[in-house]
């Protein structure tokens, strides 16, 4: 069983082109999350998804990061990546919309995917992810953040 985090312990930053390398690494590493590569809600449909190569999620992803689009947070203890959370502006996530019939309302965030390392679950990264995330939203001005799980599109279940 893995050990509790204490205070500081944790560190919570913005994904950014500069941590690509510690993102790729971390779905790499965690139950064939790499073949996702968090890549999901940003195909626009879900029409022959589970037919997409690890290099093409990799390909949009590493496009996302050339255009700046750095959607979510990802938590480092000891220096290594070991979480992530993707977030962002709900109405940014078109397919996710169309999908669910979402009345566009700009101040709903949505957490779409949440990565834990194996050997740091249940030690209370997700726990502070979300926490994270939350504020976040919050300093983006979301009034509400909603989640919209779906574990078989980054754990390859």
């Amino acid at each position: 069983m893995p050990r509790r985090l204490g205070a500081g312990e944790l560190e919570i930053v913005p994904l950014d082109a500069g941590r690509r390398a510690d993102f790729h690494r971390l779905h790499g590493d965690c139950n064939d999350a790499g073949w996702c590569a968090c890549a999901a809600r940003w195909v626009p449909t879900w029409d022959g998804w589970g037919d997409r190569t690890a290099a093409e999620n990799r390909e949009l992803r590493d496009a996302l990061f050339a255009r700046g689009e750095h959607d979510g947070l990802l938590a480092y203890a000891d220096g290594e990546p070991v979480g992530w959370c993707q977030l962002g502006p709900r109405d940014r996530r078109a397919k996710l919309a169309r999908q669910l019939a979402l009345t566009p309302d700009p101040g709903a965030w949505a957490v779409t995917c949440f990565l834990v390392a194996p050997a740091w679950q249940g030690s209370g990264v997700a726990q502070a992810l979300l926490t994270a995330a939350a504020e976040r939203a919050r300093q983006g001005g979301a009034s509400r953040l909603e989640a919209f799980p779906r574990p078989v599109l980054c754990l390859g279940l």
